[in-house]
């Protein structure tokens, strides 16, 4: 988000760092909480498709976040 900026800005780009963070992770656990509202084996199912569903987000992340970011 800060560009090279980030590299010099210490406690504060960690702090943003660590809320971006949570807050990332919160946004993907409410999506798959949404998506287990409509679909009920989510929720019957949950540890083999939290499984899935978090590949499909590290894949996410790795293939397509990642590279858009030019890290």
């Amino acid at each position: 988000m800060l560009g090279r900026a980030d590299l010099f800005a210490g406690a504060a780009s960690a702090t943003l760092g660590l809320i971006l963070q949570w807050a990332m992770s919160w946004i993907i656990a409410a999506v798959y909480v949404g998506a287990a509202r409509y679909l009920a084996a989510l929720g019957r199912h949950w540890p083999a498709a939290g499984l899935c569903f978090g590949l499909v987000v590290f894949g996410v992340m790795n293939y397509v976040v990642v590279p858009l970011s030019a890290a």
